[in-house]
């Protein structure tokens, strides 16, 4: 979750000014993109009408999810992926045979009879379409989310408890080796982003664009995008960077 200055980040980003801002879409399918670059868009008041603005997602300085930009504190400790008790659960399908497809595309977990009789009941009206795939695949597609929320929590845990902070129960331990070396450093560069990017975008709305938001943060996320581009070089390389490293 995002705290409320992240829809005016992302109105900055397009050239409007958040005080003029209607509504925001954080999902605005592009004819064209890939599912996975989909825009942001801002409704706002121009004049006496009103206009319509967005960014693409990979456009966006210090990326819209990846480096916890604006995020809440309570997220660092989520480790609910497929929304467990929940009837029905939809996500993103982040796989490669869905991501040509702009539309974009969404894994559906069903643990009720009756609302898996609704979604048959729209395949044979035509209203939807599905398709089964095995439970690895579905697993595959929130890789990400699952390390964040297993490797990455138990990490953060640690990291938590370390500092003596108040924190809730989970069901994963704290493990101060949990994960790569890499992944170990990254958390560390976001949660610093995190705590970081709250009070300085207060002091950048006392000025209009985001020039002192990006000098500030610069080296972060910098340092951040290289650590994670680093995480994805052949174990080989990362195995000489974490002896430099170390060095």
């Amino acid at each position: 979750l995002k705290s409320m200055r992240f829809v005016d980040y992302i109105a900055r980003s397009c050239g409007v000014d958040e005080n003029d801002v209607i509504t925001v879409d954080f999902r605005k399918k592009i004819e064209g993109n890939r599912a996975s670059n989909y825009g942001l868009e801002v409704t706002y008041r121009e004049g006496d009408g009103i206009s319509h603005r967005h960014i693409c997602a990979k456009d966006m300085w210090g990326g819209s999810w990846t480096n916890n930009l604006f995020m809440l504190p309570a997220c660092e400790y989520c480790d609910d992926v497929f929304s467990e008790t929940a009837d029905i659960a939809l996500g993103d399908a982040w796989l490669p045979e869905y991501a040509s497809d702009w539309r974009g595309t969404n894994i559906a977990i069903c643990r009720k009879a009756a609302l898996a009789e609704i979604m048959n009941e729209g395949v044979k009206s035509g209203e939807i379409s599905t398709s089964s795939i095995p439970v690895e695949r579905v697993i595959h597609s929130q890789g990400g989310a699952l390390r964040q929320r297993r490797e990455g929590l138990q990490y953060r845990l640690y990291l938590s408890e370390k500092s003596g902070l108040r924190r809730p129960r989970k069901r994963l331990v704290p493990d101060g080796s949990a994960g790569t070396s890499l992944y170990r450093m990254l958390q560390r560069q976001r949660i610093r982003i995190a705590a970081m990017v709250h009070d300085i975008f207060l002091e950048q709305l006392e000025e209009p664009g985001l020039d002192l938001f990006k000098k500030r943060l610069r080296f972060r996320i910098f340092l951040s995008n290289c650590i994670n581009e680093a995480r994805h070089l052949p174990q080989s390389i990362r195995y000489k960077l974490k002896n430099l490293l170390k060095g």
